[in-house]
């Protein structure tokens, strides 16, 4: 059996919830994510740290395959095509009063979270 098949038994199963807090822009931001995640968001918005942000996660736990991220900035026919794709989950970003969220996302529609105690 070829060894690049087999997948860790740590790998997630999917959906996951990344909670960010005070990183780079991002205060603090709860996202959702799927096996495939499609950013987007006006400039300015955190696509960037949220990148950077999933790539210092990902480094940190070597887990190469647990996600795929791609930023898109404006990019419509491209965003068009990816949420046809029954694998996407599409992450639009917004900054709102200087902070960083989901944008369209009402709070009773994410997951309950807490951050744990120092």
């Amino acid at each position: 059996m070829d060894s690049r098949s087999i997948r860790p038994s740590s790998a997630p199963a999917f959906p996951v919830t990344l909670a960010i807090a005070n990183y780079r822009s991002l205060r603090e931001l709860i996202v959702p994510l799927g096996p495939l995640n499609v950013v987007t968001g006006p400039n300015g918005s955190g696509k960037s740290n949220l990148y950077r942000a999933l790539r210092l996660l990902a480094l940190t736990a070597q887990a190469a395959e647990a996600s795929q991220v791609l930023v898109v900035s404006h990019a419509p026919r491209l965003v068009a095509a990816l949420e046809r794709d029954a694998a996407s989950q599409p992450v639009v970003l917004e900054r709102r009063l200087g902070a960083t969220s989901l944008a369209n996302a009402d709070s009773l529609d994410l997951p309950p979270w807490k951050w744990p105690a120092r």
